[in-house]
């Protein structure tokens, strides 16, 4: 699975959430535009998913973050670019769960 970005990469994600799905949105310092951000199951290391840091721009507002756009419900492990655990986060059905790395 990788990012579902809008008609502009830069402007607001399209989100697959409700029964049996949910997001994660990772607000992430500059630094870390076009960088690769994965997450896994807990337990689970090498079902890794992953999604580009990207700008976006919406409502007069600027962050970078990275979209998990379709994620079952459960608990994950985010990985740091230097492949270690960074965050541990419970991602719930019909919920989009943020987590600020600022």
């Amino acid at each position: 699975m990788t990012e579902q970005a809008g008609p502009d990469r830069n402007g607001p994600a399209l989100l697959d959430i409700g029964r049996g799905r949910g997001a994660l949105l990772l607000l992430c310092p500059a630094e870390l535009m076009r960088r690769e951000i994965e997450v896994s199951p807990v337990g689970a290391d090498q079902q890794r998913v992953h999604t580009e840091v990207l700008r976006r721009v919406w409502g007069g507002l600027t962050a970078h973050t990275a979209v998990f756009a379709e994620l079952s419900p459960g608990e994950y492990t985010v990985w740091g670019i230097d492949g270690t655990p960074r965050s541990r986060v419970t991602v719930q059905e019909g919920v989009v769960t943020q987590v600020d790395w600022r």
